[in-house]
């Protein structure tokens, strides 16, 4: 499905981009103002290996499409609340950090506009990898017998 490969591309040049300077990534992820300072690092490696292993499970396909498909949603979701939050509360964000220190974009209704988006189709894939598993003629067969 070109959808589940077209996310999983995306996510994995996502977690490139901040795995190619991690420390800049968790001190773009600083400017939000959510994640104490002692844990920035942590939250950094943990997101960019989220992206990493949910984009690698959605172009595995078959059965890991559906666990790369729920990690696109919560990394998604966790965006979209991250940039939110900072929106409402007017903070001035130069780097939406979805690429780390890569691809910078400054906070604005795009910037949450993209990330609606992409929680969308996040939900459009899972449910797509998920309603393929059951049509497949493995599936069917777990259910008949």
């Amino acid at each position: 499905m070109w959808a589940r490969r077209i996310l999983g591309v995306l996510l994995l040049a996502m977690g490139l981009g901040k795995l190619s300077d991690v420390a800049g990534y968790a001190h773009a992820l600083a400017a939000f103002r959510v994640i104490p300072v002692a844990a920035l690092a942590a939250v950094a490696w943990a997101w960019l290996a989220t992206e990493l292993a949910s984009g690698a499970l959605l172009l595995a396909g078959g059965r890991a499409a559906i666990a790369g498909g729920v990690g696109a949603i919560v990394i998604n979701l966790a965006y979209a609340a991250l940039t939110t939050q900072a929106f409402v509360r007017h903070l001035s964000i130069d780097n939406c950090t979805c690429f780390g220190v890569h691809l910078r974009q400054r906070l604005g209704w795009l910037v949450l506009a993209q990330d609606g988006y992409m929680v969308a189709f996040s939900v459009y894939v899972a449910v797509a990898a998920l309603r393929s598993r059951r049509r497949s003629p493995a599936g069917s067969r777990a259910r008949s017998g």
